[in-house]
């Protein structure tokens, strides 16, 4: 099942950049870390900056002319290493088509507030990034146990 998000919130937390992405009418998120050059595109989108129209709007706009549109983005997937995947599906009303193309997540969404279309987020992901997650606070907790000195231990 695609759960539909928010537009990104952009932010910065400790020298990363980052979209954060809530579920609509939920307390899910997703945080999805970017590099520089993503994070200054998908700033100049959102804030609908004035500069000469940028890839992103050709595309949307390439699209509308070939009658077709940009219906949604898809985030589908989470890998192991924390990489997102996405694709955005395309209608075309032509042949009365849908096709799904794969894009990086930064570059899809910043399509997605370029072509005012919706975001979604496969119910799998947000599972994935919650199992990832307690792995990791596992292997923390497992860490903190094993640096712990035994003769340095008060007994009660």
């Amino acid at each position: 099942m695609d759960i539909e998000v928010d537009y990104p919130q952009l932010a910065e937390d400790s020298g990363n950049n980052i979209a954060i992405l809530k579920e609509l009418g939920g307390a899910r998120m997703l945080v999805i870390r970017l590099i520089n050059a993503s994070f200054f595109l998908l700033t100049w989108e959102i804030e609908e900056m004035t500069v000469r129209p940028m890839i992103f709007n050709f595309v949307s706009e390439l699209a509308q002319s070939l009658k077709a549109g940009i219906e949604k983005v898809v985030i589908y997937d989470l890998d192991p290493d924390g990489i997102y995947s996405a694709h955005v599906v395309i209608s075309d009303d032509r042949e009365n088509r849908k096709y799904s193309l794969d894009l990086n997540v930064a570059s899809a969404l910043t399509l997605a507030v370029a072509a005012k279309c919706p975001v979604f987020v496969r119910e799998e992901v947000f599972e994935k990034r919650d199992k990832e997650s307690i792995r990791k606070k596992g292997e923390h907790l497992q860490k903190f146990f094993n640096d712990i000195d035994p003769d340095r231990l008060t007994k009660h």
